[in-house]
């Protein structure tokens, strides 16, 4: 008997076929609709002229003495690296040769990557002072 109760309770199993197509109508109406809007939007706002196409390619710009000046710019590169010099304006940070910061770099081992500097230790605060 229990079985007769939820069978009048369901939903009949049909599917009602002019819902169904009332709103895929009215789905392909709003895309046409948006579509022309689009479309008279976007021939009324675009320029309709074309650019012509280049006639010839321009030239390359190439540098005239590309060889020369790929051996001066690889020669200040050696002198930047190979050099000691100030690493700021304030001089107060030296920069030294790269093959100096790697050998120093592998005889630190383990704390290689450590702070260099080790910041002030501050001091503990007195009981009931403020910081």
């Amino acid at each position: 008997m229990a079985e007769a109760h939820t069978h009048e309770r369901l939903a009949p199993p049909t599917v009602a076929a002019r819902r169904v197509l009332l709103v895929a109508a009215a789905c392909l109406v709003f895309l046409a609709a948006t579509f022309a809007l689009l479309g008279f939007f976007y021939f009324s706002i675009v320029p309709r002229q074309s650019v012509p196409p280049p006639q010839t390619f321009p030239a390359p710009r190439l540098l005239p003495k590309a060889a020369a000046n790929l051996v001066h710019v690889e020669t200040q590169q050696r002198t930047h690296i190979e050099g000691y010099r100030w690493a700021n304006a304030d001089h107060t940070l030296i920069a030294i040769p790269i093959e100096r910061a790697m050998k120093l770099i592998v005889q630190r081992g383990a704390d290689a990557y450590a702070p260099i500097v080790a910041a002030p230790a501050k001091p503990a605060p007195a009981s009931g002072a403020h910081p």
